[in-house]
Protein backbone atom coordinates (compact mmCIF):
# COMPACT_ATOMS: atom_id res chain seq x y z
CA UNK A 1 0.00 0.00 0.00
CA UNK A 2 3.02 2.34 0.55
CA UNK A 3 3.75 2.10 -2.87
CA UNK A 4 0.10 2.89 -3.93
CA UNK A 5 0.32 6.27 -1.78
CA UNK A 6 3.64 6.98 -3.71
CA UNK A 7 1.96 6.63 -7.12
CA UNK A 8 -0.72 9.30 -5.88
CA UNK A 9 1.28 11.32 -4.62
CA UNK A 10 3.89 11.47 -8.11
CA UNK A 11 0.18 11.85 -9.62
CA UNK A 12 -0.62 14.70 -7.44
CA UNK A 13 2.78 16.29 -8.73
CA UNK A 14 2.72 16.01 -12.43
CA UNK A 15 -0.66 17.08 -12.27
CA UNK A 16 1.38 20.81 -11.97
CA UNK A 17 3.26 20.09 -14.56
CA UNK A 18 1.42 19.10 -17.42
CA UNK A 19 -1.21 21.43 -19.45
CA UNK A 20 -3.93 20.74 -22.44
CA UNK A 21 -2.56 22.07 -25.60
CA UNK A 22 -4.85 24.80 -28.37
CA UNK A 23 -7.87 24.92 -25.84
CA UNK A 24 -10.51 26.38 -27.27
CA UNK A 25 -12.38 27.46 -24.20
CA UNK A 26 -15.93 27.71 -24.13
CA UNK A 27 -16.46 24.29 -26.91
CA UNK A 28 -19.14 21.91 -25.81
CA UNK A 29 -20.30 19.67 -28.29
CA UNK A 30 -22.44 17.08 -27.08
CA UNK A 31 -23.83 13.88 -28.78
CA UNK A 32 -27.43 12.72 -28.76
CA UNK A 33 -26.87 9.65 -31.30
CA UNK A 34 -29.22 10.45 -33.69
CA UNK A 35 -32.63 11.25 -31.09
CA UNK A 36 -33.48 13.37 -33.79
CA UNK A 37 -33.09 10.90 -36.68
CA UNK A 38 -33.39 6.97 -36.56
CA UNK A 39 -30.71 5.89 -34.51
CA UNK A 40 -30.75 2.16 -35.07
CA UNK A 41 -27.71 0.72 -36.51
CA UNK A 42 -27.50 0.24 -40.42
CA UNK A 43 -25.84 -2.14 -42.44
CA UNK A 44 -23.00 -1.27 -44.89
CA UNK A 45 -21.88 -4.18 -46.61
CA UNK A 46 -19.72 -7.74 -45.36
CA UNK A 47 -16.26 -9.51 -45.30
CA UNK A 48 -16.38 -12.98 -45.43
CA UNK A 49 -19.31 -15.87 -45.20
CA UNK A 50 -21.39 -16.00 -42.09
CA UNK A 51 -20.60 -17.28 -39.12
CA UNK A 52 -17.24 -16.35 -39.47
CA UNK A 53 -17.31 -13.08 -41.31
CA UNK A 54 -17.45 -9.30 -40.16
CA UNK A 55 -20.31 -6.62 -41.10
CA UNK A 56 -19.61 -3.22 -42.17
CA UNK A 57 -22.14 -0.57 -40.25
CA UNK A 58 -22.97 3.16 -38.88
CA UNK A 59 -24.91 4.78 -36.79
CA UNK A 60 -26.92 8.42 -37.20
CA UNK A 61 -25.04 10.77 -34.63
CA UNK A 62 -26.53 14.69 -33.82
CA UNK A 63 -24.32 16.94 -32.41
CA UNK A 64 -25.85 19.86 -30.00
CA UNK A 65 -23.61 23.00 -29.24
CA UNK A 66 -24.02 23.86 -25.65
CA UNK A 67 -20.93 25.42 -25.47
CA UNK A 68 -20.44 29.45 -25.22
CA UNK A 69 -18.64 29.95 -28.92
CA UNK A 70 -19.27 28.68 -32.22
CA UNK A 71 -17.34 25.42 -33.22
CA UNK A 72 -15.69 25.12 -37.04
CA UNK A 73 -17.37 23.02 -39.58
CA UNK A 74 -15.38 23.37 -41.65
CA UNK A 75 -14.85 20.82 -45.06
CA UNK A 76 -12.15 18.93 -45.84
CA UNK A 77 -9.43 19.68 -46.57
CA UNK A 78 -9.51 22.26 -43.86
CA UNK A 79 -8.27 20.78 -40.84
CA UNK A 80 -10.60 22.67 -38.22
CA UNK A 81 -13.39 20.12 -38.39
CA UNK A 82 -15.05 17.46 -36.12
CA UNK A 83 -14.33 13.28 -36.57
CA UNK A 84 -17.01 10.80 -35.50
CA UNK A 85 -16.01 7.37 -33.96
CA UNK A 86 -18.59 4.59 -33.51
CA UNK A 87 -18.29 1.12 -32.12
CA UNK A 88 -20.25 -1.87 -30.48
CA UNK A 89 -19.29 -3.37 -27.50
CA UNK A 90 -20.97 -6.84 -25.77
CA UNK A 91 -21.31 -7.66 -22.45
CA UNK A 92 -20.93 -11.67 -21.54
CA UNK A 93 -19.77 -13.27 -18.68
CA UNK A 94 -19.00 -10.68 -16.62
CA UNK A 95 -16.58 -9.28 -19.14
CA UNK A 96 -17.68 -5.88 -20.89
CA UNK A 97 -15.71 -6.24 -24.94
CA UNK A 98 -15.46 -4.20 -27.91
CA UNK A 99 -16.61 -5.93 -30.62
CA UNK A 100 -15.86 -3.60 -33.82
CA UNK A 101 -12.70 -2.89 -35.45
CA UNK A 102 -12.46 0.71 -35.29
CA UNK A 103 -10.66 1.14 -38.64
CA UNK A 104 -12.65 4.48 -39.88
CA UNK A 105 -13.80 7.58 -38.75
CA UNK A 106 -16.22 10.07 -40.29
CA UNK A 107 -15.38 13.62 -41.08
CA UNK A 108 -17.55 16.47 -40.40
CA UNK A 109 -18.23 19.20 -43.59
CA UNK A 110 -20.84 21.23 -42.59
CA UNK A 111 -23.64 21.95 -40.29
CA UNK A 112 -27.23 22.34 -41.15
CA UNK A 113 -27.83 24.30 -37.69
CA UNK A 114 -31.58 22.76 -36.87
CA UNK A 115 -33.38 23.59 -34.15
CA UNK A 116 -33.07 20.67 -30.87
CA UNK A 117 -31.43 21.64 -28.13
CA UNK A 118 -31.58 25.55 -27.44
CA UNK A 119 -32.27 28.92 -29.10
CA UNK A 120 -30.80 28.13 -32.42
CA UNK A 121 -30.81 31.32 -34.56
CA UNK A 122 -29.47 28.71 -37.52
CA UNK A 123 -26.14 30.72 -39.10
CA UNK A 124 -23.78 29.30 -42.40
CA UNK A 125 -22.84 25.93 -42.30
CA UNK A 126 -19.27 26.30 -41.76
CA UNK A 127 -19.57 26.36 -37.68
CA UNK A 128 -22.50 24.61 -35.15
CA UNK A 129 -23.71 27.64 -33.97
CA UNK A 130 -24.20 27.56 -30.52
CA UNK A 131 -27.68 25.80 -29.13
CA UNK A 132 -28.28 24.19 -32.65
CA UNK A 133 -27.80 21.04 -33.65
CA UNK A 134 -26.39 19.04 -36.98
CA UNK A 135 -27.47 15.28 -37.83
CA UNK A 136 -25.45 13.12 -39.75
CA UNK A 137 -27.52 9.72 -40.74
CA UNK A 138 -26.00 6.55 -40.70
CA UNK A 139 -25.43 6.17 -44.72
CA UNK A 140 -23.12 9.52 -43.99
CA UNK A 141 -21.60 8.03 -41.32
CA UNK A 142 -20.06 5.06 -43.15
CA UNK A 143 -19.98 6.76 -46.46
CA UNK A 144 -16.29 6.19 -48.59
CA UNK A 145 -16.35 9.98 -49.12
CA UNK A 146 -16.43 10.53 -45.53
CA UNK A 147 -14.12 7.91 -43.52
CA UNK A 148 -10.75 7.86 -43.07
CA UNK A 149 -8.63 5.95 -40.48
CA UNK A 150 -8.39 6.79 -37.23
CA UNK A 151 -4.45 7.18 -37.15
CA UNK A 152 -4.59 10.25 -39.52
CA UNK A 153 -5.84 12.22 -36.56
CA UNK A 154 -4.41 13.62 -33.34
CA UNK A 155 -7.22 12.51 -31.07
CA UNK A 156 -5.82 14.68 -27.53
CA UNK A 157 -6.10 17.92 -30.13
CA UNK A 158 -8.91 16.96 -32.12
CA UNK A 159 -6.27 17.86 -35.06
CA UNK A 160 -5.65 15.97 -38.39
CA UNK A 161 -3.17 15.72 -40.74
CA UNK A 162 -4.35 16.49 -43.91
CA UNK A 163 -1.40 16.58 -46.60
CA UNK A 164 -0.85 13.47 -47.67
CA UNK A 165 -3.71 11.66 -45.75
CA UNK A 166 -6.31 9.30 -47.26
CA UNK A 167 -8.56 12.00 -48.88
CA UNK A 168 -5.21 13.40 -50.03
CA UNK A 169 -3.76 9.88 -51.96
CA UNK A 170 -7.53 9.26 -52.97
CA UNK A 171 -8.87 5.53 -54.03
CA UNK A 172 -7.55 4.17 -56.32
CA UNK A 173 -4.30 6.31 -54.70
CA UNK A 174 -3.20 9.06 -57.61
CA UNK A 175 0.51 9.65 -58.64
CA UNK A 176 3.09 11.37 -57.00
CA UNK A 177 2.72 14.44 -56.74
CA UNK A 178 -0.50 14.82 -56.27
CA UNK A 179 -0.66 12.18 -53.18
CA UNK A 180 0.60 14.64 -51.24
CA UNK A 181 -0.31 18.20 -52.70
CA UNK A 182 -3.45 18.41 -49.99
CA UNK A 183 -5.87 18.59 -52.72
CA UNK A 184 -8.72 16.13 -52.32
CA UNK A 185 -8.31 13.26 -54.62
CA UNK A 186 -11.18 11.18 -56.13
CA UNK A 187 -12.58 7.67 -53.73
CA UNK A 188 -14.09 5.33 -55.59
CA UNK A 189 -14.00 1.94 -53.46
CA UNK A 190 -15.24 -1.13 -55.28
CA UNK A 191 -18.75 -2.25 -54.65
CA UNK A 192 -18.12 -4.99 -52.62
CA UNK A 193 -15.33 -3.27 -50.30
CA UNK A 194 -15.97 -2.02 -47.29
CA UNK A 195 -13.07 0.52 -47.58
CA UNK A 196 -12.42 2.30 -44.21
CA UNK A 197 -16.09 1.51 -42.70
CA UNK A 198 -16.39 -0.04 -39.07
CA UNK A 199 -16.70 -3.66 -39.34
CA UNK A 200 -18.33 -5.96 -36.12
CA UNK A 201 -17.58 -9.78 -36.22
CA UNK A 202 -20.37 -12.23 -36.52
CA UNK A 203 -18.51 -13.76 -33.68
CA UNK A 204 -19.18 -11.03 -31.61
CA UNK A 205 -22.69 -10.38 -32.33
CA UNK A 206 -23.70 -13.88 -32.62
CA UNK A 207 -24.31 -14.62 -28.44
CA UNK A 208 -27.43 -15.63 -26.98
CA UNK A 209 -28.06 -13.61 -23.61
CA UNK A 210 -25.47 -11.12 -24.68
CA UNK A 211 -25.83 -7.73 -24.15
CA UNK A 212 -25.59 -5.11 -26.64
CA UNK A 213 -24.02 -1.58 -26.64
CA UNK A 214 -23.52 1.04 -29.70
CA UNK A 215 -21.39 4.29 -28.97
CA UNK A 216 -20.54 7.18 -31.43
CA UNK A 217 -17.74 10.03 -30.34
CA UNK A 218 -17.69 13.41 -32.13
CA UNK A 219 -13.35 14.23 -31.21
CA UNK A 220 -13.69 18.15 -31.17
CA UNK A 221 -10.76 20.45 -32.25
CA UNK A 222 -9.45 22.44 -29.07
CA UNK A 223 -12.64 20.67 -26.64
CA UNK A 224 -11.78 21.64 -23.16
CA UNK A 225 -10.89 17.50 -21.60
CA UNK A 226 -13.76 18.57 -18.59
CA UNK A 227 -16.28 18.87 -21.47
CA UNK A 228 -15.80 15.53 -23.52
CA UNK A 229 -17.47 13.00 -21.78
CA UNK A 230 -20.67 14.48 -23.21
CA UNK A 231 -19.77 13.84 -26.58
CA UNK A 232 -20.09 10.52 -26.50
CA UNK A 233 -23.95 8.72 -26.48
CA UNK A 234 -24.35 4.94 -25.87
CA UNK A 235 -27.09 2.76 -25.84
CA UNK A 236 -28.46 -0.70 -25.93
CA UNK A 237 -29.39 -2.36 -28.82
CA UNK A 238 -30.66 -5.63 -30.20
CA UNK A 239 -30.00 -7.71 -33.34
CA UNK A 240 -31.03 -10.83 -35.97
CA UNK A 241 -29.20 -12.35 -38.33
CA UNK A 242 -31.64 -12.52 -41.45
CA UNK A 243 -29.24 -14.82 -43.65
CA UNK A 244 -27.59 -11.87 -45.37
CA UNK A 245 -26.40 -9.50 -43.33
CA UNK A 246 -27.15 -8.44 -39.28
CA UNK A 247 -30.45 -6.39 -38.83
CA UNK A 248 -29.91 -3.70 -35.84
CA UNK A 249 -32.52 -2.08 -33.35
CA UNK A 250 -31.95 0.19 -30.24
CA UNK A 251 -33.73 -0.41 -27.31
CA UNK A 252 -33.88 2.03 -24.57
CA UNK A 253 -32.96 5.88 -24.48
CA UNK A 254 -28.94 6.97 -25.15
CA UNK A 255 -26.39 8.37 -22.18
CA UNK A 256 -23.85 10.62 -22.81
CA UNK A 257 -20.87 8.65 -21.22
CA UNK A 258 -18.55 6.40 -22.89
CA UNK A 259 -19.84 2.91 -22.95
CA UNK A 260 -17.46 1.18 -20.28
CA UNK A 261 -20.19 2.96 -17.67
CA UNK A 262 -22.66 0.44 -19.28
CA UNK A 263 -20.46 -2.75 -17.58
CA UNK A 264 -22.97 -4.51 -14.68
CA UNK A 265 -21.11 -4.29 -11.32
CA UNK A 266 -18.15 -2.49 -12.61
CA UNK A 267 -16.28 0.16 -11.24
CA UNK A 268 -14.97 3.05 -13.52
CA UNK A 269 -12.03 5.37 -12.97
CA UNK A 270 -10.27 7.51 -15.42
CA UNK A 271 -6.88 9.87 -15.39
CA UNK A 272 -5.18 11.51 -18.48
CA UNK A 273 -1.36 12.22 -18.42
CA UNK A 274 0.19 15.02 -16.83
CA UNK A 275 -2.85 16.55 -16.11
CA UNK A 276 -3.40 17.61 -19.84
CA UNK A 277 -0.28 16.98 -22.10
CA UNK A 278 -1.92 13.67 -23.56
CA UNK A 279 -5.28 12.11 -23.24
CA UNK A 280 -7.44 10.47 -21.26
CA UNK A 281 -7.71 6.57 -20.11
CA UNK A 282 -10.21 4.95 -18.78
CA UNK A 283 -10.22 1.33 -16.44
CA UNK A 284 -12.85 -0.71 -15.94
CA UNK A 285 -12.51 -3.56 -12.96
CA UNK A 286 -14.64 -6.17 -11.59
CA UNK A 287 -13.73 -8.54 -9.01
CA UNK A 288 -15.95 -11.63 -8.13
CA UNK A 289 -15.58 -14.18 -5.52
CA UNK A 290 -14.05 -16.10 -3.76
CA UNK A 291 -14.65 -19.23 -5.50
CA UNK A 292 -12.24 -22.27 -3.57
CA UNK A 293 -10.53 -19.04 -2.40
CA UNK A 294 -9.90 -17.91 -5.40
CA UNK A 295 -11.00 -14.05 -6.69
CA UNK A 296 -11.60 -13.28 -10.95
CA UNK A 297 -10.31 -10.43 -11.81
CA UNK A 298 -11.60 -8.72 -14.78
CA UNK A 299 -10.06 -5.35 -16.33
CA UNK A 300 -11.54 -3.11 -19.42
CA UNK A 301 -8.84 -0.74 -20.44
CA UNK A 302 -10.05 2.23 -22.60
CA UNK A 303 -7.99 4.89 -24.85
CA UNK A 304 -10.60 7.60 -24.94
CA UNK A 305 -7.78 10.02 -26.69
CA UNK A 306 -4.33 9.28 -25.48
CA UNK A 307 -2.05 10.08 -28.77
CA UNK A 308 0.37 8.24 -27.58
CA UNK A 309 -1.23 4.90 -27.30
CA UNK A 310 -0.97 2.47 -24.03
CA UNK A 311 1.80 -0.03 -24.69
CA UNK A 312 1.76 -1.85 -21.48
CA UNK A 313 -0.67 -2.26 -18.35
CA UNK A 314 0.65 -2.47 -14.74
CA UNK A 315 -1.10 -4.13 -12.28
CA UNK A 316 0.31 -3.88 -8.80
CA UNK A 317 -0.27 -7.86 -6.74
CA UNK A 318 0.88 -8.71 -3.44
CA UNK A 319 4.26 -10.87 -3.60
CA UNK A 320 3.39 -13.59 -1.71
CA UNK A 321 -0.16 -14.00 -4.31
CA UNK A 322 -0.66 -16.70 -6.28
CA UNK A 323 -1.97 -15.32 -9.91
CA UNK A 324 -3.57 -17.99 -12.55
CA UNK A 325 -5.45 -18.03 -15.31
CA UNK A 326 -4.14 -14.38 -16.93
CA UNK A 327 -5.91 -13.82 -20.35
CA UNK A 328 -5.86 -11.04 -22.74
CA UNK A 329 -8.28 -9.71 -25.68
CA UNK A 330 -8.30 -7.16 -28.11
CA UNK A 331 -10.60 -6.47 -31.02
CA UNK A 332 -8.82 -8.19 -34.32
CA UNK A 333 -9.43 -11.81 -33.46
CA UNK A 334 -5.32 -12.34 -34.52
CA UNK A 335 -3.74 -14.28 -31.56
CA UNK A 336 -0.74 -13.77 -33.21
CA UNK A 337 -0.33 -9.90 -31.94
CA UNK A 338 -1.59 -10.23 -28.42
CA UNK A 339 0.12 -8.45 -25.21
CA UNK A 340 2.01 -10.96 -23.10
CA UNK A 341 1.99 -11.41 -19.77
CA UNK A 342 4.65 -11.92 -17.14
CA UNK A 343 5.58 -11.46 -13.07
CA UNK A 344 7.92 -8.60 -12.02
CA UNK A 345 8.03 -8.55 -8.44
CA UNK A 346 5.28 -6.74 -7.20
CA UNK A 347 3.59 -6.35 -10.27
CA UNK A 348 1.89 -8.65 -13.07
CA UNK A 349 2.45 -6.71 -16.27
CA UNK A 350 1.00 -7.03 -19.69
CA UNK A 351 2.97 -5.99 -22.43
CA UNK A 352 1.85 -5.29 -26.15
CA UNK A 353 4.06 -6.52 -29.10
CA UNK A 354 5.38 -4.02 -32.20
CA UNK A 355 2.13 -2.86 -33.39
CA UNK A 356 -0.67 -3.34 -31.36
CA UNK A 357 -0.42 -0.64 -28.69
CA UNK A 358 -3.99 0.33 -27.72
CA UNK A 359 -4.69 3.05 -30.00
CA UNK A 360 -7.18 5.75 -29.56
CA UNK A 361 -10.92 4.59 -29.49
CA UNK A 362 -10.14 0.83 -28.90
CA UNK A 363 -11.04 -1.17 -25.91
CA UNK A 364 -9.03 -4.17 -24.46
CA UNK A 365 -9.37 -6.95 -21.46
CA UNK A 366 -7.66 -8.47 -19.31
CA UNK A 367 -8.17 -10.49 -16.52
CA UNK A 368 -6.50 -13.35 -14.40
CA UNK A 369 -7.41 -15.43 -11.11
CA UNK A 370 -5.79 -14.39 -7.74
CA UNK A 371 -5.75 -15.67 -4.27
CA UNK A 372 -6.00 -11.53 -2.74
CA UNK A 373 -8.81 -9.97 -1.80
CA UNK A 374 -9.82 -6.43 -3.78
CA UNK A 375 -7.87 -3.31 -2.32
CA UNK A 376 -6.99 -0.14 -3.56
CA UNK A 377 -4.39 0.38 -5.87
CA UNK A 378 -3.41 2.40 -8.53
CA UNK A 379 -2.90 0.64 -12.33
CA UNK A 380 0.03 2.19 -14.49
CA UNK A 381 -0.73 2.41 -18.61
CA UNK A 382 2.83 2.95 -19.85
CA UNK A 383 2.32 5.19 -23.29
CA UNK A 384 4.22 3.64 -26.24
CA UNK A 385 4.98 7.25 -27.28
CA UNK A 386 5.72 10.04 -24.82
CA UNK A 387 4.69 13.57 -26.46
CA UNK A 388 5.83 16.87 -25.41
CA UNK A 389 5.39 17.34 -21.40
CA UNK A 390 3.94 13.93 -21.12
CA UNK A 391 5.02 11.66 -18.62
CA UNK A 392 6.17 7.82 -19.35
CA UNK A 393 2.33 6.63 -17.45
CA UNK A 394 -0.62 7.43 -16.41
CA UNK A 395 -1.76 6.25 -13.42
CA UNK A 396 -5.61 5.00 -12.75
CA UNK A 397 -6.79 4.63 -9.14
CA UNK A 398 -8.36 0.91 -9.48
CA UNK A 399 -8.95 -2.20 -7.60
CA UNK A 400 -6.24 -4.43 -7.51
CA UNK A 401 -5.31 -7.56 -5.72
CA UNK A 402 -3.30 -6.17 -2.62
CA UNK A 403 -5.46 -7.36 0.45
CA UNK A 404 -3.56 -9.72 2.73
CA UNK A 405 -5.63 -9.86 5.31
CA UNK A 406 -7.51 -12.83 3.70
CA UNK A 407 -5.73 -15.01 2.14
CA UNK A 408 -6.42 -18.47 0.68
CA UNK A 409 -4.23 -22.00 2.03
CA UNK A 410 -5.56 -24.02 -0.30
CA UNK A 411 -8.58 -25.73 -2.13
CA UNK A 412 -11.46 -27.47 -0.32
CA UNK A 413 -13.56 -30.41 -1.50
CA UNK A 414 -16.69 -31.10 -1.75
CA UNK A 415 -20.00 -32.82 -4.10
CA UNK A 416 -20.99 -31.48 -6.51
CA UNK A 417 -18.35 -28.52 -5.47
CA UNK A 418 -16.41 -27.60 -2.04
CA UNK A 419 -17.36 -24.69 0.20
CA UNK A 420 -16.01 -21.60 -0.40
CA UNK A 421 -14.89 -19.80 2.41
CA UNK A 422 -14.16 -15.70 2.58
CA UNK A 423 -13.95 -12.86 4.91
CA UNK A 424 -16.48 -10.51 4.23
CA UNK A 425 -14.78 -7.15 4.85
CA UNK A 426 -11.62 -7.53 7.05
CA UNK A 427 -10.47 -7.93 10.36
CA UNK A 428 -9.12 -4.38 11.57
CA UNK A 429 -9.24 -4.13 15.19
CA UNK A 430 -12.18 -3.17 16.40
CA UNK A 431 -14.14 -3.97 13.41
CA UNK A 432 -17.23 -5.21 15.14
CA UNK A 433 -18.80 -6.05 11.70
CA UNK A 434 -16.39 -8.34 10.47
CA UNK A 435 -17.54 -11.54 9.59
CA UNK A 436 -16.85 -15.26 7.81
CA UNK A 437 -18.71 -16.59 5.01
CA UNK A 438 -19.32 -20.36 3.18
CA UNK A 439 -21.33 -19.83 0.21
CA UNK A 440 -22.12 -22.73 -1.95
CA UNK A 441 -23.25 -25.17 -0.01
CA UNK A 442 -26.87 -26.79 0.47
CA UNK A 443 -29.67 -24.46 1.61
CA UNK A 444 -30.52 -24.62 5.16
CA UNK A 445 -27.60 -27.14 5.87
CA UNK A 446 -25.89 -27.71 8.84
CA UNK A 447 -21.98 -25.68 8.76
CA UNK A 448 -19.36 -25.91 11.69
CA UNK A 449 -16.66 -22.89 11.75
CA UNK A 450 -13.21 -24.32 12.67
CA UNK A 451 -10.58 -21.61 14.31
CA UNK A 452 -7.35 -22.37 15.55
CA UNK A 453 -4.10 -20.10 16.39
CA UNK A 454 -2.06 -22.19 13.59
CA UNK A 455 -2.15 -23.24 10.20
CA UNK A 456 -1.65 -26.60 9.19
CA UNK A 457 -1.84 -28.61 5.52
CA UNK A 458 -2.73 -32.44 6.19
CA UNK A 459 -4.23 -34.98 4.09
CA UNK A 460 -7.32 -36.40 5.64
CA UNK A 461 -9.33 -39.15 2.73
CA UNK A 462 -9.76 -37.41 -0.25
CA UNK A 463 -9.87 -33.75 1.72
CA UNK A 464 -7.40 -32.06 3.58
CA UNK A 465 -7.45 -29.50 6.87
CA UNK A 466 -5.77 -26.40 7.47
CA UNK A 467 -6.69 -25.70 11.18
CA UNK A 468 -4.95 -27.31 13.74
CA UNK A 469 -6.82 -29.83 15.76
CA UNK A 470 -3.93 -28.88 18.64
CA UNK A 471 -4.88 -24.94 18.77
CA UNK A 472 -8.28 -25.15 18.46
CA UNK A 473 -9.89 -21.11 19.32
CA UNK A 474 -13.51 -21.82 18.44
CA UNK A 475 -15.66 -24.41 16.91
CA UNK A 476 -18.99 -22.53 16.10
CA UNK A 477 -22.21 -24.27 13.93
CA UNK A 478 -24.76 -22.38 12.12
CA UNK A 479 -27.09 -23.01 9.65
CA UNK A 480 -26.97 -22.22 6.05
CA UNK A 481 -29.70 -19.87 4.93
CA UNK A 482 -32.09 -20.67 1.70
CA UNK A 483 -29.78 -19.78 -0.81
CA UNK A 484 -26.68 -21.37 0.52
CA UNK A 485 -24.91 -19.23 2.69
CA UNK A 486 -23.48 -19.65 5.98
CA UNK A 487 -22.27 -16.46 7.94
CA UNK A 488 -20.30 -16.39 11.25
CA UNK A 489 -20.31 -13.32 12.74
CA UNK A 490 -16.93 -12.73 14.53
CA UNK A 491 -16.67 -9.01 15.72
CA UNK A 492 -12.60 -8.17 16.41
CA UNK A 493 -12.17 -6.58 19.64
CA UNK A 494 -10.99 -2.90 20.20
CA UNK A 495 -7.73 -4.33 21.14
CA UNK A 496 -4.45 -3.27 20.27
CA UNK A 497 -2.64 -6.65 21.50
CA UNK A 498 -4.28 -8.40 18.63
CA UNK A 499 -2.89 -6.50 15.93
CA UNK A 500 -0.58 -8.39 13.30
CA UNK A 501 -2.28 -11.46 14.62
CA UNK A 502 -3.35 -14.38 11.94
CA UNK A 503 -6.35 -16.85 12.42
CA UNK A 504 -6.39 -20.27 10.44
CA UNK A 505 -10.12 -21.04 9.37
CA UNK A 506 -11.95 -23.72 7.85
CA UNK A 507 -15.46 -24.60 7.58
CA UNK A 508 -17.42 -27.84 7.32
CA UNK A 509 -20.85 -28.55 5.56
CA UNK A 510 -22.84 -31.70 7.40
CA UNK A 511 -24.09 -33.56 4.49
CA UNK A 512 -25.01 -37.20 3.67
CA UNK A 513 -22.66 -38.07 0.49
CA UNK A 514 -20.51 -35.33 1.34
CA UNK A 515 -16.38 -35.72 -0.20
CA UNK A 516 -15.37 -36.95 3.35
CA UNK A 517 -16.61 -40.38 4.40
CA UNK A 518 -19.79 -39.70 3.36
CA UNK A 519 -20.56 -37.64 5.68
CA UNK A 520 -19.25 -33.77 5.05
CA UNK A 521 -17.86 -31.74 2.78
CA UNK A 522 -14.84 -29.06 3.75
CA UNK A 523 -14.01 -25.73 2.32
CA UNK A 524 -10.29 -23.91 1.53
CA UNK A 525 -8.45 -22.85 4.08
CA UNK A 526 -8.46 -19.14 5.21
CA UNK A 527 -5.79 -17.53 7.26
CA UNK A 528 -7.16 -14.09 8.32
CA UNK A 529 -4.77 -11.70 9.29
CA UNK A 530 -6.16 -9.31 12.28
CA UNK A 531 -5.10 -5.66 12.66
CA UNK A 532 -2.61 -3.89 9.21
CA UNK A 533 -2.76 -5.20 5.99
CA UNK A 534 0.69 -5.72 5.30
Amino acid sequence: MMRTFALLSLAGLAASLGAQPNIRPGTDVTNTLGSIASPSPTSGGRIGAFPNGEQAWGITTTSCNVGTINVPWLRDMNVDHPQIGMWMYREYNGRFEQISEFTGVKHGFTSTNSPGCGNCPGGAGTSLVIGCTDTYGASLNYSHTYMAPPSEINPWTGMWTSRGSHFDRGFPPVSPPQDTDNIRSSISFPGTSTGYRNLVWDAGLNVTGASFWVSAYYNVVGEPDANRENNFATQRFTTSWSGTQWSFSTAGGHTQRPAIYMWTGATVTHANNNNGADGRFYVGVKVTGPTAGMYHYEYALFNRDNNGQGASFRVPVCTTATVTNASFRDTDMTPTNDWTVSRSGYELVFTAPAGNSLSWGNLYNFSFDCDMAPSDGVVSIDEATIGSGASPAVHVAASCPLNTRNVNLGAGCGTPTPPALAGVGVATIGNSSFSLKTTAVAANSANVFLLSANAVNVPIGSCRVFVDPTQILLVAGTAANATGEATLPLPVPNDGSLNGAALAVQSVEVQAGGAYQGQADFSNGLSVKLGSCN
